[in-house]
C-alpha cells in the first residue's frame, strides 16, 4: 500500500451558513493557512483572528465561529495518476461535505471513525480538494444557549464528535473544527487487510484473525506472520487464498501481561505482512500481551450488610483497581500533541495507578496512550463516546455501528483495555424505567450536564433506545470482536432502581457529594461517606483550587478576588447549583473560618481537598475486598 501524505499547506476561510461561494475557484485575500491535525480555532488564534479563549472571559468572543460555514482548501499536484486510488480523512471533526475538482464526493458526520472515499477517474495532474464544515449553530438548529454549562444542552448528540466540546462544568462550549488524525491518498490498495484482530489465553495461546478484500485472492498471495518475545521467535505463512483466516500459537511457559503492582506488563512484537505477487501490500505490528480479564462479584462480609462486590480479575487474581479518570487533553481534540501522552502517563506511572478510565464525554484516545498504558501497566476502563444525553438510535444507527466496530477492533489489539463501559452518566439508564426520579437512596443524582427540560421531552425514546444502544448494539459488536471482554452499561450502574449505589455494580459518588447533598445539616462532616462500603468508584469527584499562582495567570488582575462572572465562567457551577468556589468557600470555611482572601482561598481549600482524596483512597482500601477500587474525577 502507498500513501500520499496530504496534511500540509491548506488554506481555509469562513463563509456564511449555507452560502458556498465558488470556494474552488475564489481567490479573495480572506483565504489563513493551516496545516493537519489541527483545528480551525485555534489557527484563528494563532493568526490573530481569535483571542486566546483560555484567558479571562476571552471565549466569549470566539463563540461566532459556530455560526459560519469553514472553507478548507488544498491544492496538489501529481506527477503519477494512480489507477485505483482512495482519499483516507481520520478524525473528521464536524459534519463536512468533501470535493474534489468541484465534484462533491461525500459527507462525513463522524468524528470517531476514518472515512475511504474511492478516486478512481477523479485524480488529475493539478487537483483541488475541498473540506467544507457546515455550521454547528445550522447543525444545533440555533446558537448556543445563554447559561456557560450547557451550550446547546441535549442537542449536542445529533453530531458524533467529543461532547464535551459542547459544554461541559470543566469546559466551555466551543466546539472545535478541524481533523484529529490525517489526510491522504492510499493506492495500490485493492489487495490488503479488511479486518485484523488478536486474541490471546492465558495458556499460552496468541491468536490471529484476518479478513482480506477480495482482489487478495485473485492473485497469489500469502501472509507472513512473525511472533516474538520472551523465548519464543515464531514464524508462519498463510494462504491468502479465502477471505477469512486464522492462525494461532502456542507458547509454552507464557510470560503475561500484568497490571502495575501485580507483576510485570509482559508484551510480544507481532508483525505481519500480506504479500501477492511476490509484492509485500501491507505490513501490521506492534506489540501485545497475554492477560484474561473478568468482572467478580461476591458477596459483602456481613459486617457491611447486603450488598455485592465489584472487582476486577486479571489473569485469575482479583485487582484492587486505582486511578483516575482521564479528559482529552487539549480543549480542542485535533490539538493534541502525541509527545504529552508519555508526560501524564509517566506521572500516573510513578504516582502508583494502575487503572485510568477514558471518559466517555471526550475522545477515543490515540494509539500512543494505549501503547504506553500497555508498556506501563495501566489497565484501561475504556467508555463508548456516548455521555448525559439520549443518542437517536435510529437517525445515528450506521454511524455508531460503523465507529463501534472500527474503535473496538483498534482497541482491541491492546491488552491493557480491561472493561468496556456503554456510556457515562446516562440518567435514564440508571433510573429505574418505572421511576422518573429514580429511588437510589443516598446521593441519587441525575448529572449537572443533562438539561431536564429537554431530556423530559425525548424521555419515552430514551427509555426504549437506551437499551438497544447500551444492552444490544454496543455489547453485540464487543462480543463480535472479544466475547470474553467484560461489558457494562454505565458508569455508574448498580443493582437497584436508582443506579448509582454504593452497595453493587460501580458508582459516581464522594464525600464532597455527600456533604453538598447533606448540606442543610450544618455539623455534617464529610467522613460521614465512608459509613458505607462502596463496590467500586468509578468516577469520585472532589473539587479543589489550583495554585494562586496560576489563576493570578489565567484571570485578569481586578477578577482575582472576590469571585465573580469571570470565576463563573471558570469554574462553573455544579450538584445543588452550587458554584465550585462556592462550596470550597462553604465546606472549607467550616472547618478554618471564614474566607476573605485568595491566598486563604487556595491555602485551605487545597488542605480540605488533600484531606477528602486521601480519605478516600483509605477508605477504598480498609474495604477491601468488597471495595475492588476506586478513581477520581479527572
Amino acid at each position: 500500500m502507498k500513501n500520499i501524505d496530504l496534511n500540509s499547506n491548506w488554506e481555509f476561510r469562513e463563509y456564511e451558513a449555507g452560502s458556498r461561494g465558488d470556494f474552488c475557484t475564489d481567490s479573495s485575500g480572506k483565504w489563513y493557512s493551516v496545516d493537519f491535525p489541527g483545528d480551525i480555532n485555534q489557527a484563528l488564534v494563532r493568526h490573530g483572528i481569535l483571542p486566546d479563549p483560555h484567558y479571562d472571559m476571552n471565549g466569549l468572543a470566539c463563540y461566532w465561529t459556530s455560526s459560519k460555514d469553514w472553507c478548507c482548501r488544498k491544492k496538489f499536484s501529481l506527477d503519477m495518476i494512480p489507477e485505483t486510488s482512495s482519499l483516507l480523512l481520520e478524525g473528521i471533526d464536524g459534519h463536512a461535505e468533501l470535493y474534489l475538482n468541484g465534484e462533491k464526493l461525500g459527507k462525513l458526520e463522524n468524528a470517531f471513525r476514518p472515512h475511504r472515499l474511492k478516486l478512481n477517474g477523479k485524480l488529475k495532474k493539478e487537483n483541488t480538494l475541498v473540506i467544507y464544515f457546515l455550521s454547528i449553530d445550522g447543525i444545533m438548529g440555533g446558537p448556543r444557549n445563554p447559561g456557560t454549562l450547557e451550550g446547546w444542552r441535549g442537542q449536542r448528540s445529533l453530531m458524533r464528535k467529543a461532547q464535551y466540546n459542547f459544554g461541559w462544568d470543566w469546559a466551555l462550549p466551543l466546539p472545535g473544527t478541524g481533523v484529529m488524525e490525517g489526510i491522504s491518498i492510499e493506492y495500490d490498495t485493492e489487495c490488503r487487510f479488511k479486518n485484523f484482530s488478536i486474541r490471546t489465553d492465558i495458556k499460552g495461546r496468541i491468536d490471529f484473525f484476518f479478513e482480506l478484500s477480495k482482489d487478495v485472492l485473485k492473485q497469489d498471495s500469502r501472509i507472513e506472520i512473525s511472533l516474538s518475545g520472551h523465548g519464543c521467535d515464531f514464524k508462519r505463512e498463510l494462504n491468502g487464498d479465502k477471505h477469512k483466516c486464522y492462525s494461532s500459537f502456542k507458547i509454552a511457559n507464557p510470560a503475561l501481561w500484568n497490571p502495575a503492582g501485580y507483576g510485570t506488563p509482559n508484551l510480544y512484537d507481532y508483525e505481519i505482512k500480506l504479500i501477492s505477487s511476490g509484492e509485500v501490500k501491507e505490513v501490521k505490528k506492534g506489540r501485545t500481551g497475554i492477560r484474561s480479564s473478568r468482572i467478580k462479584e461476591d458477596a459483602f462480609a456481613e459486617k457491611n450488610g447486603t450488598g455485592f462486590s465489584f472487582a476486577l480479575e486479571i489473569n485469575g487474581v482479583p485487582v484492587f483497581c486505582k486511578g483516575s479518570n482521564w479528559i482529552p487533553m487539549e480543549l480542542w481534540p485535533s490539538e493534541i500533541k502525541e509527545e504529552n501522552y508519555e508526560y501524564y502517563l509517566s506521572m500516573m506511572r510513578d504516582a502508583g495507578f494502575n487503572m485510568v478510565r477514558v471518559w466517555g464525554g471526550g475522545i477515543y484516545e490515540k494509539e500512543r496512550f494505549y501503547e504506553l498504558c500497555d508498556e506501563y501497566g495501566i489497565m484501561v476502563w475504556q467508555d463508548f463516546m456516548f455521555a448525559s444525553a439520549w443518542y437517536d438510535t435510529v437517525k445515528l444507527r450506521d454511524e455508531i455501528m460503523a465507529e463501534a466496530h472500527y474503535q473496538v477492533g483498534r482497541i482491541g489489539l491492546h491488552p491493557s483495555p480491561v472493561i468496556w463501559c456503554g456510556c457515562n452518566e446516562d440518567v435514564f439508564s440508571w433510573n429505574h424505567p418505572d421511576s422518573h426520579e429514580g429511588s437510589g437512596g443516598d446521593q441519587d443524582d441525575a448529572g449537572v450536564y443533562c438539561d431536564m427540560s429537554y431530556q423530559d421531552q425525548v424521555r419515552a425514546r430514551r427509555l426504549k433506545d437506551d437499551p438497544i444502544l447500551y444492552s444490544m448494539m454496543l455489547r453485540g459488536i464487543l462480543s463480535f470482536h472479544d466475547p470474553a471482554m467484560p461489558y457494562v452499561e454505565s458508569s455508574p450502574q448498580s443493582h437497584d432502581d436508582g443506579g448509582n449505589s454504593p452497595s453493587s455494580g460501580n458508582s459516581h459518588l464522594s464525600c464532597l457529594k455527600y456533604l453538598i447533598f447533606n448540606e442543610d445539616e450544618n455539623e455534617a462532616d464529610f467522613r460521614g461517606h465512608f459509613e458505607k462500603v462502596c463496590s467500586f468508584d468509578s468516577e469520585f469527584c472532589i473539587n479543589g483550587p489550583c495554585s494562586e499562582k496560576t489563576l493570578r495567570n489565567f484571570m485578569k488582575t481586578e477578577h482575582h478576588w472576590p469571585p465573580d462572572e469571570a470565576w463563573k465562567y471558570h469554574i462553573q457551577h455544579g450538584h445543588r447549583d452550587m458554584y465550585y468556589f462556592e462550596q470550597i468557600n462553604k465546606f472549607a470555611g467550616r472547618i478554618f473560618g471564614e474566607i476573605n482572601n485568595l491566598h486563604d482561598y487556595t491555602k485551605y481549600g487545597q488542605a480540605m481537598h488533600a484531606e477528602m482524596m486521601k480519605s478516600e483512597f483509605e477508605a477504598a482500601r480498609h474495604d477491601r475486598p468488597d471495595s475492588g477500587g476506586t478513581m477520581f474525577w479527572m
